[in-house]
């Protein structure tokens, strides 16, 4: 039976999770989840991002900034198509 290399329990071989420290039992093994996700959790605050299950992922969406870059793209294309337009007619 292999011992845990945080705690040093003996632990049967069929319920230790392998890492790169060793085997560690479930107890442990749960427990460094546990501490993962707080990371997680810390990260996310620390960005401004409020979703710690998606901390990397989509919570970077924000529906008002989306907007505004939709709306600046049409402005500018509308600016552009003036511009093109008046060098069409001689203008410029």
């Amino acid at each position: 039976m292999p011992s845990c290399a945080d705690c040093g329990k003996d632990t049967p071989a069929d319920q230790a999770a392998m890492t790169a420290d060793g085997p560690i039992c479930r107890a442990c093994h749960d427990e460094r989840l546990v501490q993962a996700q707080d990371v997680r959790v810390r990260a996310a605050k620390a960005l401004g991002r409020h979703d710690p299950e998606n901390a990397f992922g989509d919570a970077t969406f924000n529906p008002r900034k989306r907007k505004a870059a939709v709306a600046l793209f049409v402005v500018s294309l509308g600016l552009l198509l003036v511009l093109y337009a008046m060098k069409l007619a001689n203008v410029l």
